[in-house]
């Protein structure tokens, strides 16, 4: 009887992992983004609505919601509306 003899298969090295944003969600919906530019803060009502966010260089903005609950635009702190 002929033995055959086999060479075993590597094993590959896992990927590592390149991305490492976190995001934390509540009962609600997104609360907070982690990224390598900072931490992101989501704020929304008892409805679950997005009512504002604070970017990691401590600014605020507030969204803007047309009739059908879909946001249309943001603000600043000075109330100027911005292009989110």
């Amino acid at each position: 009887m002929n033995r055959r003899e086999s060479t075993p298969t590597p094993i590959a090295e896992p990927p590592r992992a390149v991305n490492r944003d976190t995001f934390v969600y509540g009962g609600l919906g997104l609360t907070t983004a982690k990224t390598a530019t900072g931490t992101t803060e989501y704020v929304r009502c008892s409805c679950g609505l997005l009512n504002n966010e604070r970017t990691p260089d401590g600014k605020k903005y507030d969204y803007l919601f047309d009739g059908l609950d879909s946001v249309v635009g943001m603000t600043d702190s000075t109330g100027q509306e911005v292009n989110g």
